[in-house]
């Protein structure tokens, strides 16, 4: 049987890297690009050359391997050192090159800022340059912004929430006074006097209990640090927190947020923080699209975003925040999206020229909203309300300074007198570390504040191992632990049953005195805003697909980098990387070298 015949692997052949490089690879595009817009444009760190020995490497070609391997999913500098060993179009762009992985790593780390700045002026170039060779914008359309949990160089276990520290700490003790129970004992019986084994096993308990001590010595400090800062605390990536991700589960994490184009589903923008949830984080992430002031861009977003001071300082920044918003039982008694969402601005008695009016400027659209006025650009989706002769109708209110003196002198009491009074029957609140402690004598922390301004303490673990847990509250088959709401002045709260043995009543709470001093007036004016439904029924399409694709196949579900900075700019080449992906698909590599001068 005949099979095909390959090359001889000794036989020499004459040929160059330009010869095994496809007119139309991508790497050509990268090459140019870099050359045409980042050459003298922007400021890149490189190693100084020493007075002696070789010198350094030519940091536009270091940013056109970064490119290049995010783009295929190689981001670990020791892979991105192998490639330019074994892949063809990636020696062809480092022209032969072979970089050390520590050199291409120490490039990363040193140029964040500047890595920033090559995604800028990537944007700039598809609104300029491009534009000029084929006529058309791929910025043009709507933005879809959304947001997705990017796990963080973190170990879950290091980790640490108020509650997490607090059982730790609970394990400690009770290890140690395991330990110290069972030392005393041998020493009380002078079992160990004649038995070498016991004498060992001594020794071992010794060196155990004094690595608890060390531990909780340790853990008791973290908790120091998390009730000061009322954050978590991460070992490894300081600013990394917990987040849910997709499937349920928590893992530390960043919330990578992007603003994707509606015509070409390119990235516009990215951005990237450490807010678990995606609530009042329109602004930001719409404002950084490019966009010049006087244009308005009109956006599209989830009912996670739904916030309305935030939707009311979009408007006042040319941004239409069109968002699902959350759901109410209509008249057939089915739930259904609200068509409208009420937003408020400070009221400023001003005169509104027809000039300003028509104005699509930030500082002319903020003038109109706060006197009342609706500005042209929002004719269509907003409308402000008027009394029953036609006036603008303004919204008066007395702003308190409210306080409330403490009857009990919780505020005075130590930790321990304060477990003690819970034990008879109170949920007893330490505003000044903001935790609570429970009839048990367990402490409960701070979960969320609530949209009624009340705060939310909870302890799951140890309400779903309490033996008091039936008298506390009525335990069903979704709720296993007790949730308790504290308003923000009150410090104790009556639980009606008692932990300490005694058949006593539970003394009632006195109540506190309020005193109320008037601060100010305040004026709002109220508009209604509706968002456009028929773009919110796109949102998925655009913005769910780059993530899809950074995650599964470019290999971009993890951040190698750590801190904020770092992970913004290791986001801005994946974005970058996907970006000339859907760029090469959209236009001919020919197109776009033309675009580029090539």
């Amino acid at each position: 049987m005949e099979y095909v015949i390959g090359t001889n692997r000794n036989q020499l052949e004459f040929t160059s890297l330009d010869m095994m490089v496809s007119e139309d690879s991508p790497v050509r595009v990268i090459d140019s690009f870099v050359e045409k817009t980042l050459k003298g444009k922007i400021s890149l760190k490189y190693s100084e050359r020493p007075a002696m020995g070789r010198p350094s490497y030519n940091p536009l070609t270091l940013v056109k391997l970064y490119l290049y391997g995010y783009m295929s999913g190689v981001k670990s500098s020791r892979k991105l050192a192998r490639l330019v060993k074994v892949n063809i179009e990636a020696m062809w762009l480092v022209e032969g090159l072979k970089p050390d992985f520590r050199t291409i790593s120490d490039f990363r780390k040193n140029n964040i800022e500047a890595i920033v700045a090559v995604f800028v002026k990537f944007r700039e170039f598809c609104s300029t340059d491009l534009v000029k060779a084929t006529g058309k914008n791929v910025f043009s359309g709507y933005k879809a912004i959304d947001g997705t949990k990017i796990r963080a160089v973190q170990a879950k276990d290091g980790v640490y929430t108020a509650n997490k520290i607090d059982d730790r700490i609970a394990n400690d003790n009770s290890r140690i006074a395991e330990i110290k129970n069972y030392l005393s004992e041998l020493d009380a019986n002078d079992y160990i006097e004649n038995n070498e084994e016991l004498k060992i096993k001594k020794d071992e308990l010794e060196k155990a209990l004094k690595a608890y001590e060390d531990r909780k010595e340790k853990h008791e400090t973290i908790r120091k640090v998390v009730e000061e800062t009322g954050e978590q605390y991460a070992e490894n990536d300081c600013e990394s927190r917990l987040m849910k991700n997709h499937y349920g589960g928590y893992n530390p994490s960043y919330n990578v947020q992007t603003a994707v184009d509606s015509e070409s589903h390119m990235i516009e923008n990215v951005d990237v923080t450490n807010q678990c949830t995606d609530h009042g984080l329109i602004e930001q992430t719409a404002l950084g699209c490019g966009k010049e002031d006087g244009e308005i861009v009109e956006i599209v977003a989830d009912n996670g975003y739904e916030q309305p001071e935030d939707m009311a300082a979009c408007l006042e920044n040319g941004i239409k925040p069109n968002v699902f918003l959350s759901k109410v039982e209509n008249e057939e008694g089915y739930k259904v999206h609200k068509k409208e969402i009420e937003l408020s601005f400070d009221y400023e008695e001003k005169e509104i020229t027809e000039e300003e009016k028509n104005s699509s400027k930030r500082e002319d659209i903020k003038k109109c909203l706060h006197a009342g006025v609706v500005p042209n650009c929002y004719k269509k989706c907003l409308e402000v309300e008027k009394d029953e002769e036609g006036n603008v109708l303004v919204k008066t209110s007395k702003v308190y300074d409210v306080s409330k003196e403490d009857p009990m002198g919780i505020d005075n009491l130590t930790d321990e007198q304060k477990i003690e009074l819970a034990t008879k029957g109170y949920f007893v609140r330490d505003i000044k570390a903001d935790r609570v402690y429970c009839p048990a004598g367990t402490i409960l922390r701070h979960k969320a504040v609530k949209a009624n301004g009340a705060i939310r303490y909870v302890n799951k673990l140890a309400c779903s191992k309490c033996p008091f847990k039936e008298k506390c509250f009525k335990a069903s088959k979704t709720t296993r632990w007790k949730e308790i709401d504290f308003s923000k002045d009150c410090r104790i709260k009556k639980a009606n049953f008692r932990t300490d043995g005694k058949d006593e009543d539970i003394a009632e709470i006195p109540k506190a005195i309020t005193t109320r001093t008037q601060v100010r007036v305040k004026k709002k004016v109220i508009f209604r805003f509706k968002p456009d439904r028929e773009k919110l029924d796109n949102r998925k399409c655009l913005s769910e697909h780059p993530f899809g694709t950074i995650k599964r196949y470019m290999n971009g579900d993890h951040f190698l980098l750590k801190g904020i900075r770092k992970v913004k700019a290791e986001i801005c080449l994946t974005a970058l990387g996907y970006n000339f992906k859907r760029l090469i698909s959209i236009f001919p590599t020919t197109t776009l070298m033309t675009a580029l001068g090539k």
